[in-house]
């Protein structure tokens, strides 16, 4: 069986930490590294790996954000045109149902995550970007901050 993947963002550093969630408190969390070393991280900044990649291959975490890039000619042409492109979603977990899915930051359309990581790419996450809806044009497709805006 393989141990579940998660990331936090170190404490000190500012740095993104990959490996097994070790403990947790109230304001941090351990993640051990595959090299045995603990980092302390912010605990609000830790998610689970989905397993699921994104349409360029980036891994999926709980709180990614994601933006919808299907190929809107493509689906046009096989009659599935969807009104969806450019819309953004929140990855989360749904204890319910004990699984993840992709959260419409817009609509009220929820996602199968499986489906979103077809067509969608990762553009940041909920702990850099804790308001993504307040200036949806702040961030470009690929995440990173765009200059003047």
């Amino acid at each position: 069986m393989r141990a579940p993947r998660y990331r936090g963002l170190d404490i000190t550093t500012r740095q993104w930490r990959y490996g097994l969630l070790t403990a947790t408190g109230i304001d941090t969390a351990t993640i051990t590294d595959p090299d045995g070393i603990a980092h302390t991280v912010i605990a609000d900044s830790v998610g689970q790996s989905t397993a699921l990649r994104d349409i360029d291959g980036a891994e999926v975490y709980e709180g990614d954000l994601l933006i919808d890039r299907h190929d809107k000619q493509a689906a046009h042409e096989k009659g599935t045109s969807r009104d969806s492109w450019g819309q953004r979603f929140s990855v989360r977990w749904h204890p319910l149902y004990a699984c993840f899915y992709a959260r419409s930051l817009a609509k009220q359309d929820n996602r199968a995550i499986a489906l979103a990581c077809a067509t969608c790419r990762v553009i940041g996450n909920t702990t850099e970007n804790p308001e993504p809806t307040a200036n949806p044009r702040r961030y470009s497709d690929r995440g990173k901050p765009l200059n003047n805006r």
